[in-house]
């Protein structure tokens, strides 16, 4: 794994939820300034200096952040050209904008039965365009194995995936 540095002025966490991101930023990266960012009231343990409420596509941001950071939320993003346009605004030159995000393999058996799953675009062109440069990229694929459909739903039902529009059946 390639290593950044961990001291930095400000920081955007965006899509903050119960803070399991946000626990790993307060414990491992030196900051000044921290902006959290979600759909729903601040859940976290932590106060940061500024909380955001509201999708990250219509909230105003502030500029000139030296890191913007995100876990598993991007897939929800309908349109990614408005996201990485605005984040590319908001952060300062040489700053660093890093995130996870689900392949398009994901959940694809559930897809390929179902007929209901998300679109996952190729974001390296949209990212590119947008004036940002790929400094890291790792990819991993895992495949779950679960002993019945209970522990699948139930398993869906953590990662924040509503199954309510899903009709099981043999």
């Amino acid at each position: 794994v390639k290593n950044f540095e961990n001291d930095f002025n400000k920081i955007l966490e965006i899509g903050a939820g119960t803070g399991f991101l946000t626990d790993e930023i307060y414990k491992k990266i030196k900051f000044n300034e921290i902006t959290l960012n979600d759909l729903t009231d601040n859940f976290t343990n932590h106060s940061p200096n500024f909380y955001l409420k509201g999708d990250i596509l219509e909230v105003d941001l502030q500029n000139n952040y030296d890191l913007i950071l995100s876990n598993a939320v991007f897939q929800w993003i309908e349109d990614f050209d408005k996201l990485f346009s605005k984040l590319h605004s908001s952060i300062k030159k040489g700053g660093i904008c890093s995130f996870t995000y689900f392949g398009c393999q994901n959940f694809s058996q559930i897809k390929d039965i179902t007929g209901i799953g998300l679109s996952y675009p190729n974001l390296d062109e949209i990212i590119k365009k947008q004036g940002f440069e790929i400094l890291y990229f790792e990819e991993e694929l895992k495949t779950l194995y679960f002993e019945n459909i209970k522990e699948l739903l139930h398993h869906i039902k953590l990662t924040g995936v509503k199954t309510k529009n899903l009709s099981w059946t043999k």
